[in-house]
């Protein structure tokens, strides 16, 4: 089985949990570490011959088109992140709309490709702004991929189908993979989920979806292979550690991934599992 292999091309600082020490205003001036950790994860594509989905952030393609560009000529399809890594639902209707729309034209000036499929920032297309589905639609997008099927108090619609699925406003939803144990969704692929699982378990629980007949989605940010990422000063210990532990690890746990399961781009898994419009 094909499964979407999803990587949000954020910096550090632009993280919602580091927000307290990295303001908008300084991202400028912050460290940049894309350049050192993107191309060690596009050699491990590469050695694996897999392509997979970019949701770019706006801001990325405007402060490193070149980076950008080298991920796009590598074959690998682009989505878009949004552009400042704002919520969806404190941004508002039209504050969501003009952050897509321009976020949407950085990348394709970079490109050269318009997105066709959307990753919201922090899965924050929730109940409270389900109107995004159409925004996104009415911006000429295909895919979305924003909503985990689980609670969390900032993002999450627990009840949500788990599988990839055409809306009624012909947008698909390909939703964040979770697995359904003893009455209760445990995300499983990507993220802080993946980084503090115990490794052995990980391809286990993946093989179950598919055993389930659902595709994975997986997802990562590359600062999480990241071990000499500036420390982040003023942050509770609770933020500190869900943002750094498991890093040790993961590139290994992500390389074995890549050789054990079928990964290709989010729309490639889409259109083998949901009939076109």
């Amino acid at each position: 089985m094909l499964n979407a292999l999803t990587i949000d091309l954020e910096e550090f600082f632009h993280t919602h949990n580091l927000k307290q020490c990295w303001a908008p205003e300084t991202w400028r001036e912050a460290p940049s570490r894309t350049p050192v950790l993107v191309p060690r994860i596009l050699e491990a594509l590469d050695r694996r011959s897999t392509r997979g989905t970019w949701f770019v952030l706006g801001w990325m393609a405007e402060n490193a088109p070149d980076l950008v560009r080298r991920i796009a000529d590598g074959g690998h399809e682009i989505g878009c992140h949004g552009h400042s890594h704002c919520l969806v639902y404190e941004q508002g209707p039209e504050g969501f709309r003009e952050d897509v729309l321009r976020a949407t034209e950085a990348i394709e000036r970079v490109t050269g490709v318009r997105p066709t499929a959307f990753r919201a920032p922090c899965f924050s297309i929730t109940r409270r702004s389900l109107w995004a589905l159409d925004t996104l639609r009415d911006c000429g997008y295909e895919i979305d991929s924003s909503i985990f099927p689980i609670a969390r108090r900032s993002y999450g619609i627990p009840d949500f189908p788990r599988h990839p699925h055409r809306l009624p406003n012909g947008l698909v939803e390909f939703p964040l993979t979770v697995l359904d144990v003893a009455g209760r969704a445990l995300p499983v692929a990507g993220g802080g989920y993946m980084r503090l699982a115990p490794k052995f378990l990980v391809p286990r629980l993946l093989r179950r979806v598919m055993a389930l007949g659902r595709p994975v989605n997986f997802y990562c940010h590359p600062w999480e292979f990241d071990l000499d990422e500036p420390s982040p000063q003023g942050i509770p210990l609770q933020k500190r550690l869900r943002h750094s532990l498991g890093r040790k690890s993961f590139f290994s746990l992500f390389e074995r991934l890549l050789m054990e399961m079928s990964w290709a781009p989010i729309s490639e898994v889409v259109n083998a599992h949901v009939a076109p419009e």
